[in-house]
């Protein structure tokens, strides 16, 4: 991930021990709370009194609130890509069958990712959120370069630019989808999720449901033989 968006950088890199478990306490604190009370509830003053530090300690590291939530989201992109490996290598991998890894690891992730205090709801934060809609891009690039570079080494027969919009696409359906699906509970979410995968099934078959190249097919045995010698 690139740097943060301007305006929106800490003001000060903590570089004593007790410095970097104050950082760590209010980025911390700052996930639990969008957790409790979403962007419009999150505000520095009820960070420092959560998180038990001064106001001043706060604004030492960080201009305002949106400041804080980008600190926050650059460490946890770092565990949502951990969280997506499993997806990369399964779907990098030409033999995979590449339905199953779409039904199963996605659905996998949001579900790993509800257990990571804050990680969703700095998803939401950030897409909703003008100020940050910088970061946004640079999140959803970041997703869509590596998805190429996948689909890149299952060895899809398109061109590189081609590969970026197949993955753009991909991409941008998955974070809107999560964004409805984080809103449904129980039936109508399971439902829901199925429906978005075979969307997303539908429309990646034409590139991923070709025949295997050749070169990695086992050879028959006899081929060649004249009948009837």
């Amino acid at each position: 991930m690139k740097g943060a968006p301007p305006g929106l950088a800490g003001r000060h890199e903590p570089l004593q021990e007790r410095s970097k478990e104050s950082v760590d306490r209010i980025l911390a604190t700052t996930a639990t709370l969008l957790d409790e009370v979403g962007i419009d509830g999150f505000n520095t003053n009820l960070l420092a009194e959560r998180a038990g530090v001064r106001i001043r300690t706060v604004y030492r590291y960080f201009p305002n609130k949106y400041a804080v939530i980008v600190a926050l989201t650059k460490r946890l992109a770092i565990q949502w890509d951990e969280m997506m490996g499993d997806y990369y290598r399964r779907m990098a991998d030409p033999e995979s069958e590449w339905r199953e890894v779409i039904r199963s690891s996605n659905f996998q992730w949001l579900e790993r990712a509800r257990t990571v205090p804050g990680a969703l709801s700095v998803l939401q934060a950030i897409n909703a959120t003008p100020e940050l809609q910088q970061l946004h891009f640079q999140i959803f690039e970041d997703m869509s370069r590596k998805l190429a570079s996948v689909f890149a080494a299952r060895g899809v027969r398109q061109p590189p630019h081609k590969l970026l919009t197949i993955a753009r696409t991909v991409t941008a359906a998955t974070n809107s989808r999560t964004d409805v699906y984080l809103q449904l509970k129980g039936r109508e979410a399971q439902e829901f999720w199925q429906e978005v995968s075979l969307s997303e099934e539908r429309y990646l078959e034409p590139y991923l449901a070709e025949p295997v190249r050749r070169s990695n097919r086992p050879r028959k045995s006899g081929r060649g033989r004249r009948r009837g010698g």
